[in-house]
């Protein structure tokens, strides 16, 4: 392709209209079923205004908005409207905002926006007659997305505000109103179209050096994999390139190809990345790039034909250059690309140029573009899989095509006839356009329509081309449609369907509560009632996602009861259910009182608590959750909301909280209340401004220095009482995703840096020699920062250690302080175990485990566990796994997971339910007793963090009922399994962590991995843990059962630490160094003379099957047998199944669960014998050779 084609200017609904207002419903004619203006985020605030959309006083059009504030001007008390804005606003350009205001006495309003609402300008009106305001701003990549607001903070008996826009340049355009069109109407709407050339060179690889494409370079790197020329069956021109791998996904594995150099850009300017493929696989490969390879696009399987690709992304507004490449990183028989294209703009659907132009009219359906979150891409478009967007339009009304109009040379007298018809032939709106007359003869074109209310489910769109009575081109699509008609058509369906299961549920009147087949219905008839504010909002696309689900439910579950209704299919058995009553740890469980289905009570049940957080709507549902089958919630209460200023407590919101728990006591839910110190009075700050000096990611203040305390125990003081002895209460909290990264410039920290390294090396000569440094006092030495990029020296290894036990004292302060007032409730603190193991401000810079672990009754946790692009795993479940593995190790204790992540924030494609469930049931077999899955919210805002959660996804809801309902009814199985003996260790080096010279976490990884699928529980042993066992010279009591100690690339390791190993060694523990040899101290240095073996005693290299192997035979050597496996025909253990066994009333019990996405076949074998079972979950009995479907976990008693 020699010349590509772009729109410069953006589309309007209006012909030949120049502005692009970026504001939705910007004249507040739609509103929503609570009379709230659809688009618009209304918040009353502390200032309890009244925002509400009124008809009859209008600048345009019908309605307008109205704030009314009873409230006087006061620190942090306002109302607000609120709008985050499209993609469309680029960081770096101009914009002005403009609206028309009426009112006598505004008070104070202000309009603005950005990171900390740093735009502002204040409301003034000369009169009381409708008057314009506008305002000019530049907001940078801190400010997007962008959220405009309009704010009252002060008296007013009204305002009225109407027709905002905003829009790229320093003027405000006018404000241009297109009445909505009627039934049957259409619009065209035209721009000119400008050309813009391909920054690509060579991007149909026609010219050739040697048998590589010139200007491109590829290197397979750790991969099996090939690039050649190819010439058959070619889209353009004479060549194009074959990729083919049969490496599949892992860590840091991928060929790579990119282009020679870097393309120059424009910051903050949009452009258009393209190509053209045929693949034989999905997920194998992906385009874009950019700095850190931010920019990516996925090439799908293309079912054997070619297919252009696109992605349209913005730099940010430092970019100028843009390494552009193709990244193979997963299996791919046969990958074919060809026509690389890189544009400023968008790249239009036609390949019209001015070197080949003829007579062109297409239109396809208006898409959705993709958005920005931290400069990271996601497409809010509910299951692209399931509904292409060039094959659906969903709408509540009008709906949009964007077109493309060329002549094959300038010709007057053109007309452009449009007619949109339903899918028996019916005219549903037609228009027609006369073209203008321009020197280049191409537009683009947006058709907008009203098909009125038909209940059509496909529409054509035909279009000519005519100049006279001469056709010049002709062309129809066609196309789904979904609307608002065909929604509730739907609903209304699938109510008559779900009203029948209920009087058929009820109707078994043995059937337990809780129960799948109870909640079924229940589940069913809540996202019916979604739908009208699902149409409302104008989410049509997620109403007809969720109805497709909901279609699914009642498939499966019509069945189900009638199966039971007739007697051919047994009824569930009942499930033990938690009673509010208090709760012990004890170990790794939690024992509390239950109701056995007996009616009985079990006051000492190990009780798995199962459940969502962490708003409003749990505190609304925490009545219904036990017919969900769950018991337990978290939710949040800061100082804050009591400490509105220095002198005063309020109790208004904790007294909300009581409320909650006293329901959630009859209900028998229990809490952990999130003590949430990050939300910290603004007047503290404002008072003690150093503060700021020292924060860490949601901590905004200094959590060493006294002034910081002082607030924080006022809050702790007078919200503990308050709490302490509401029966509904599990735990409490510290802190939520605690780091602490930010201090250089702290005075506290400067003050007990020094006394903190005089403590550690007692001589500046010790100090140095172990640095390597000349140092000439304690008090010169810097405060590091791991910004921008991480420092791996010794004198930021000693700062780890420090912020590590400073950032835990202060959370062991927190939590003395809430024990001398309620010692009976366990505390803990939610950490991100999935960021812990990474050389991070996040993981080793802040948090140490086995400290929290000291300060706390349960092992806080903040995990995920999400799907990933593996090409035989569906999850990250070993990274999951390994941290609550990693967490039970250093601690003996429950791991509370009160954020648990299963579902990526605004992520709105279509997953597997049976991944929640998976991941309940196997994170408890790992220690898992407490779950609180994020999140429990609905939103409209596709960039907010709530977006595509758990409460937009039914049967999801179902999976973790599901879960919850199974881990109780099989508590004492699931306790044994946790309780399997470990016999293998992996050690976690943080100095090794620290300076990465050798690829410790691959291979830990790896290790764990392995043994993962070889029935061996494992343990991990740190440098803080193999301190202690050098003092008290043996392993603590939970990890005396470990024989054989593997060290996985551990390049550094502490002094304590190797003569601790030393130690164990000499007690009978093998040690085996696997990949690499110990060489280094934590400060880097050779250790004198070596230390432990002086080559590897093992490693893990090709694919993962091999690893097995391996670890098989070190294994062997240390005389660790594996009591059961599951192998295929050869006899092998099978990649991708987990095993884990124990004994369980005397007879062997094994958990098997199948992590890959294929159905897996295999024998279990006990000792080397194959054995029969029956499942404890499903309640199915199983010869010894069985099948797992993809992600199904089993928890077998052996026959």
């Amino acid at each position: 392709m020699k010349s590509l084609n772009c729109a410069l200017v953006a589309l309007t609904a209006c012909l030949f209209a120049s502005a692009q207002n970026l504001v939705q419903n910007s004249s507040f004619e739609t509103v929503d079923s609570h009379g709230r203006p659809v688009g618009w985020i209304v918040s009353p605030g502390r200032a309890n205004a009244e925002i509400s959309v009124i008809e009859g006083e209008s600048m345009s059009g019908s309605h307008c908005l109205q704030i009314k504030n009873p409230t006087g001007y006061g620190p942090h008390i306002y109302g607000s409207i609120s709008q985050r804005l499209p993609p469309l606003m680029l960081a770096g350009k101009e914009y002005t905002i403009s609206f028309y205001a009426k009112s006598a006495n505004p008070g104070y309003v202000w309009y603005g926006g950005g990171q900390s609402w740093r735009f502002r300008k204040r409301l003034e009106l000369p009169n009381d007659e409708w008057t314009r305001v506008s305002f000019t701003i530049r907001p940078e990549n801190r400010d997007m997305p962008f959220e405009f607001r309009i704010n009252t903070d002060s008296k007013t008996d009204g305002v009225l505000i109407d027709d905002v826009q905003i829009e790229e340049g320093t003027q405000a355009t006018p404000y241009v109103w297109l009445p909505p069109l009627q039934e049957n109407q259409a619009r065209l709407a035209l721009l000119p179209f400008h050309t813009s050339p391909n920054l690509v060179s060579n991007p149909s690889f026609e010219k050739l050096s040697a048998i590589r494409p010139q200007d491109w370079v590829w290197d397979k790197r750790n991969t099996d994999s090939t690039c050649e020329v190819v010439h058959d069956d070619v889209p353009n021109g004479s060549n194009a390139l074959r990729f083919t791998n049969k490496t599949g996904y892992g860590a840091h594995v991928y060929g790579w190809f990119g282009q020679l150099g870097s393309i120059k850009v424009k910051p903050a300017t949009k452009y258009t990345i393209a190509l053209t493929a045929k693949s034989s696989n999905d997920r194998a490969a992906w385009f874009g790039g950019g700095d850190g390879w931010v920019y990516r696009q996925r090439i799908p399987k293309t079912d054997g034909k070619w297919k252009r690709i696109s992605y349209t992304f913005t730099t940010r507004e430092d970019e100028t250059s843009f390494p552009l490449m193709l990244v193979v990183e997963n299996v791919v028989e046969q990958l074919d690309v060809d026509e690389f294209i890189f544009v400023e703009g968008e790249l239009p659907a036609s390949t019209w140029t001015l070197e080949n132009p003829v007579d062109e009219i297409s239109f396809k359906p208006v898409t959705t573009a993709l958005h920005y979150h931290r400069n990271s891409a996601f497409l809010p478009y509910w299951d692209k899989e399931s509904y292409p967007q060039d094959e659906w339009l969903f709408t509540d009304s009008e709906i949009q095509f964007n077109g493309f109009i060329g002549l094959a040379k300038p010709t007057k007298d053109v007309a452009a006839n449009i007619v949109i018809l339903d899918q028996d032939g019916k005219e549903l709106a037609s228009t027609q356009a006369k073209l203008p007359n321009h020197d280049l003869p191409a537009w683009q074109a947006t058709l907008t329509c009203n098909p009125g209310d038909t209940s059509t489910g496909k529409i054509t769109v035909k279009t000519t081309l005519k100049a006279g009575d001469e056709t010049l081109a002709a062309a129809e699509r066609t196309v789904n449609l979904v609307n608002a008609k065909s929604i509730l058509a739907k609903t209304e369906l699938l109510r008559k369907r779900n009203d029948a299961l209920q009087t058929k549920v009820d109707s078994l009147k043995d059937l337990p509560s809780p129960s799948m087949p109870r909640l079924a219905p229940i589940i069913v008839k809540r996202f019916l009632d979604y739908q009208p504010d699902n149409i409302r909002a104008k989410q049509c696309n997620r109403a007809w996602f969720e109805l497709a689900k909901l279609e699914q439910i009642l498939d499966e579950y019509e069945k189900t009861v009638d199966g039971m209704v007739a007697g051919t299919i047994p009824l569930p058995p009942p499930v033990p259910t938690y009673q509010t009553s208090k709760i012990t740890v004890d170990g790794t469980s939690s024992k509390a009182t239950v109701r056995l289905p007996d009616g009985t009570l079990d006051e000492n049940f190990p009780v798995f608590f199962t459940g969502h957080g962490h708003f409003r709507q749990v505190r609304k549902d925490v009545d219904v959750f036990p017919d969900y089958g769950v018991n337990y919630i978290q939710v949040e209460h800061g100082p804050t909301s009591m400490l509105p200023n220095e002198t005063d407590v309020r109790t208004d919101a904790i007294e909300g909280f009581i409320e909650v728990a006293k329901r959630a006591e009859k209900s028998n839910v229990s809490i952990t209340l999130l003590l949430s110190p990050h939300y910290f009075p603004r007047w503290a700050l404002e008072k003690y401004p150093h503060l700021e000096d020292c924060t860490g990611g949601f901590f905004k203040y200094c959590t060493h220095a006294p002034e910081s305390r002082a607030v924080i125990e006022k809050y702790l003081r007078n919200v503990i009482p308050m709490v302490k002895d509401l029966p509904a209460i599990h735990s409490f909290c510290l802190s939520n995703e605690p780091i602490c990264n930010n201090s250089e410039n702290c005075r506290v920290v400067k003050e007990i840096w020094p006394k903190w390294l005089e403590k550690r090396h007692k001589t500046l000569d010790e100090l140095n020699a172990k640095w390597g440094t000349e140092y000439k006092s304690f008090t010169e030495i810097p405060i590091p920062s791991p910004r921008p990029k991480y420092p791996m020296t010794p004198l930021a290894y000693d700062y780890t250690q420090f912020n590590q036990e400073t950032f835990a004292e202060f959370h062991s302060w927190m939590a003395g302080v809430v024990h001398e007032m309620a010692p009976h409730i366990p505390v803990h603190a939610k950490i991100m175990m999935s960021a812990h193991f990474g050389r991070s401000a996040a993981g080793i810079w802040s948090v140490s485990p086995e400290l929290f672990g000291e300060l706390s009754q349960y092992n806080g946790n903040d995990a995920c566990n999400w799907t990933s692009g593996h090409s035989l795993y569906y999850s990250t479940w070993n990274s999951y796994l390994r941290a609550y593995d990693f967490q039970k190790s250093v601690a003996d204790k429950p791991v509370n997971n009160t954020e648990n992540h299963l579902i990526f924030d605004r992520d709105f494609n279509d997953y597997w339910p049976i991944h929640c469930y998976t991941a309940h049931i196997q994170g408890a077999i790992h220690g898992q007793t407490c779950s609180a899955m994020w999140v429990w919210e609905r939103t409209n805002d596709p960039a907010s963090d709530l977006a595509g959660s758990v409460l937009h996804r039914p049967r999801h809801i179902m999976a973790v009922s599901q879960a919850a309902m199974d881990l109780m009814r099989n508590a004492y199985q699931v306790t044994a399994l946790q309780k399997a003996t470990r016999n293998v260790a992996l050690v976690w080096s943080n100095s090794s962590d620290h300076y990465g010279n050798a690829p410790q976490m691959q291979a830990l990884g790896n290790a764990w991995t392995a043994l993962a699928f070889l029935d061996q529980p494992t343990a991990f042993l740190t440098e803080r843990t193999l301190d202690k066992v050098l003092e008290t010279g043996s392993l603590p009591e939970h990890l005396k059962s470990i024989k054989l100690i593997i060290l996985p690339s551990v390049d550094n390791l502490a002094t304590n630490a190797r003569k601790a190993l030393d130690l164990l060694k000499a007690k009978g523990c093998k040690l085996v160094a696997l990949n690499h040899i110990t060489t280094r101290d934590e400060y880097n240095r050779s250790i004198p003379g070596g230390w432990g073996a002086q080559k590897p005693d093992a490693t893990l290299e090709g694919q993962l099957e091999d690893h097995i192997d391996t670890m098989q035979s070190i294994l062997a050597r240390a005389g660790i047998v594996s009591n059961a496996l599951f192998v295929d025909s050869s006899g092998k253990p099978i990649q991708g199944v987990q095993i884990r066994s124990t004994v369980y009333e005397g007879k062997p019990l094994v958990n098997l669960c199948n992590q890959t996405r294929f159905p897996v076949t295999g024998t279990l074998k006990l000792k080397g014998i194959a054995t029969a079972s029956r499942d404890f979950i499903s309640l199915k009995d199983f010869d010894a050779t069985l099948t797992l479907a993809p992600l199904q976990p089993v928890i077998l008693q052996t026959k």
